[in-house]
């Protein structure tokens, strides 16, 4: 899948990140009171097993890009991805 020019982030809340590739989203947890803010990853020990089969193989790719536009410092945390299905979003259009 080439997403170079078809992903965006949105702040969902204070406490929520949206990742959209295309019409597939993803929420990361993030923390505020804190300048930057913090946005909480799953580490790479557990990636794979924590995200959706469009972000596997791909975490220094996603890493990336939440760093260079979220304004935020990443940090990896697995307290909150052990169950990532609940975390997945799609547009409206599918």
């Amino acid at each position: 899948m080439d997403t170079e020019d078809n992903w965006r982030i949105r702040i969902h809340d204070k406490e929520m990140l949206e990742y959209w590739e295309g019409d597939d989203g993803y929420v990361f947890d993030c923390a505020w009171g804190v300048a930057p803010g913090t946005l909480f990853v799953p580490p790479a020990s557990i990636w794979e097993d924590s995200v959706p089969s469009w972000m596997r193989g791909r975490r220094e790719i996603v890493l990336q890009r939440l760093r260079e536009r979220s304004g935020h410092d990443v940090v990896d945390d697995d307290r909150s991805y052990r169950d990532w299905t609940t975390r997945v979003l799609r547009s409206a259009g599918k």
